[in-house]
């Protein structure tokens, strides 16, 4: 895969504003699939593609199927896994992530789609990782912001999702599931299974 018609689509990604994971989250995804010789993906938010495509470029042999229910963001993540010749690493459906129905057991699901949704998502998915596997959701910290201080600045939108992922973080927390939290880009949690 070439690094530098990667390195621009990130940059073009930053350019436009389009929400892609941060390089050190992507780091430690990647060696985290390597460590425990991961070979299947689910990944909820595709966007353009550029996660998949960083971890298909750190990795090497992986097989993604990712999911994303904006038409244009699919349609240029169609595009950009044509340029890079991924047709048999991944397979992207476009749809929305409730819509999906699969019986497949992957060894990572990753969510980084819709922050409000992390525990439906999580609900939805969570039968769907192989024992062994892994369940990493990123943007736990959303940007160091917190719901009262959202509410705070009238920003209701924003407050509720803030407000929910506090509430799913306290879910994980009272649970007896096995997890770490990493101060990783906009803080990562990973759920072992």
């Amino acid at each position: 895969m070439n690094e530098d018609a990667l390195k621009s689509l990130r940059e073009e990604a930053l350019r436009t504003n389009i929400p892609i994971m941060q390089e050190e989250t992507l780091d430690y995804i990647g060696s985290l699939i390597t460590r425990h010789q991961y070979h299947t993906v689910l990944e909820l938010g595709t966007a353009i593609g550029y996660s998949s495509l960083s971890l298909l470029h750190r990795v090497g042999q992986l097989s993604i199927t990712t999911i994303e229910r904006d038409e244009q963001r699919y349609l240029q993540a169609m595009e950009n896994f044509n340029v890079f010749r991924t047709r048999d690493s991944i397979i992207c459906h476009w749809m929305d992530v409730y819509d999906f129905e699969t019986t497949a057991c992957f060894d990572v699901l990753i969510i980084d789609a819709a922050k409000a949704q992390n525990q439906p998502f999580y609900e939805r998915f969570k039968d769907n990782v192989r024992s062994g596997g892994c369940i990493i959701i990123d943007n736990m910290n959303f940007h160091g912001l917190d719901s009262k201080q959202a509410k705070k600045d009238h920003r209701r939108n924003l407050s509720i999702m803030l407000d929910r992922i506090e509430k799913f973080d306290a879910y994980i927390e009272s649970s007896d599931l096995a997890y770490n939290r990493y101060d990783i880009g906009d803080g990562l949690l990973v759920i072992w299974k």
